[in-house]
């Protein structure tokens, strides 16, 4: 029996864990602030989370258990879009209540795909399934340099001709997500145990690292 096995943890309470830190994050990420060093801080925090649901969702993808792309698209549609559609909905309403939130198709559509409301995720969490369903090993590997790229370009405000001419904000660039649910994919292939031991012996430098990248971030 493994040594992770003996100390009762397992890769699944790492996981789960991390979704709940990733809520949290995510939550704090929609508190209201004024625009501050307070806000900012906040709102860093919250892409982690974003971040961590990717990765998450990339590992669990097992893309042999569908049938075909109809099989795909169907179970996606049924435990993915309509929930979407509905909530998503209901929460614009909602909003244009109290704010003075574009009412109109358009208006609806923006809110609905996440361009300038927090249910972007679900459309690159889609397009994520969609994109590396069928894609060959090295595809995936492409994925993480594809957003390290991406996330240095839209850093250096590269992307802003293209995002202005879509119409669309830095969070529905699917090159600055897909690498994270690419990297979940990927780690299918390494054994659970040799996860949760990389991790529990890695976790200071992931403290420390992490807080540089933020500080960072921040300034």
């Amino acid at each position: 029996m493994s040594k992770c096995k003996e100390n009762g943890v397992t890769l699944s309470h790492i996981l789960s864990t991390a979704r709940i830190y990733a809520l949290i994050s995510i939550v704090s990420a929609h508190m209201y602030f004024p625009n501050t060093f307070s806000w900012q801080i906040f709102t860093r925090f919250g892409t982690i989370g974003v971040i961590v649901f990717l990765l998450i969702s990339g590992y669990y993808f097992r893309p042999n258990k569908f049938t075909g792309w109809k099989n795909l698209l169907t179970k996606k549609s049924v435990s993915i879009v309509i929930p979407w559609l509905i909530c998503g909905t209901l929460t614009w309403v909602y909003n244009i209540l109290l704010s003075a939130t574009n009412r109109s198709f358009l208006g609806w559509l923006n809110w609905f795909v996440g361009n300038g409301s927090y249910l972007y995720y679900l459309t690159i969490l889609l397009f994520c399934f969609i994109l590396l369903y069928k894609a060959k090993k090295f595809i995936i590997w492409s994925t993480i340099p594809l957003t390290v790229i991406s996330i240095l370009l839209t850093a250096f405000g590269l992307f802003e001709p293209i995002l202005r001419f879509l119409h669309i904000n830095n969070y529905l660039n699917l090159f600055n997500w897909i690498g994270f649910f690419g990297l979940g994919m990927l780690l299918q292939g390494i054994r659970e145990e040799k996860i949760v031991y990389f991790l529990r012996k890695s976790r200071i430098w992931f403290m420390v690292i992490f807080s540089l990248v933020f500080g960072v971030l921040l300034f």
